[in-house]
């Protein structure tokens, strides 16, 4: 396979691409990024750094397949709302790419989209099936565990205010990864395309109990950080889970599917841990 010079980020202006994009610039790659709003203040910062952004909605075909010239590879990452149709917008991209002659698409996938242990209800299972049965363009899929960004958005408040308040089991190893991490593995998978072609990777950085993460954040911060266990009830409720999302966690908590971070560490020994992206991030000063 010819060498993968320019790479198409799709969901570049989410939680994921901005850190997927530094990886990539600093892979050697030409880093494009698509948005819905050229004009958004997180479409310009990303310009400002390098990313040349062109508009695309998974809704237009048309605009789609227009941000892809010039292509050479494409990182999808579909839209987290629960109102999309994962399969629906990762097909338009994949239909896109075959008829722009894309060289290798990374698609962003979920640890319980495993086709073979995970839980049977997740879209994303339905996206993955898609993509091995019909999908002729070279792919790869990477399979991620909880975001470490996280707690900068949807845990950051309960944190700081009252600790860590979790319902599933205390023995549960909960796996996070960090945003820069998954954007490696991308780049690994587009670097060198010829042992990523057709493989998909369950991927970790770090894993821990509720307790022994309430240990990391006091360790980190310099103070208490409590650890309560709290019911489903109360989690989905003080913290706005919808339903779909509360059934898959209880899943995993009955399940304990996990990634196999001890396999990664070993192949892949700089994968961030929980406490290197805390001190990364500065909660030692919160």
């Amino acid at each position: 396979m010819q060498k993968i010079k320019s790479v198409l980020i799709y969901g570049a202006t989410g939680m994921v691409g901005p850190a997927t994009a530094r990886v990539f610039q600093e892979a050697g790659f030409q880093v494009f990024g698509t948005t819905r709003d050229l004009d958004s203040a997180k479409s310009k910062a990303l310009a400002e750094t390098g990313v040349e952004m062109r508009f695309a909605s998974f809704d237009d075909p048309d605009a789609i397949e227009a941000a892809m010239e010039g292509i050479d590879g494409v990182f999808l990452v579909t839209p987290s709302s629960l109102g999309y149709d994962d399969a629906r917008c990762a097909k338009a991209v994949f239909d896109a790419a075959e008829a722009k002659g894309v060289k290798q698409i990374v698609y962003l996938s979920y640890l319980s989209a495993d086709p073979d242990v995970g839980y049977e209800k997740v879209p994303k299972q339905q996206t993955e099936a898609y993509i091995r049965e019909r999908v002729k363009t070279p792919w790869t899929i990477i399979r991620s565990v909880d975001l470490m960004e996280n707690f900068h958005t949807r845990w950051r408040e309960a944190v700081l205010t009252i600790g860590i308040g979790d319902p599933r089991d205390e023995d549960f190893l909960r796996q996070f990864i960090a945003c820069k991490d998954i954007g490696g593995f991308a780049a690994r998978a587009l670097l060198d395309p010829d042992q990523w072609t057709n493989r998909a990777i369950n991927i970790v950085g770090d894993e821990m109990t509720n307790p022994e993460l309430a240990d990391i954040f006091s360790r980190v911060m310099g103070r208490p950080v409590p650890y309560t266990k709290i019911t489903w009830e109360d989690w989905a409720s003080d913290y706005n889970i919808p339903p779909p999302v509360l059934e898959a966690w209880k899943w995993y908590n009955e399940s304990r599917l996990e990634a196999d971070l001890a396999t990664l560490r070993r192949d892949y020994p700089d994968l961030q841990t929980m406490e290197e992206f805390m001190r990364e991030h500065n909660w030692d000063k919160m």
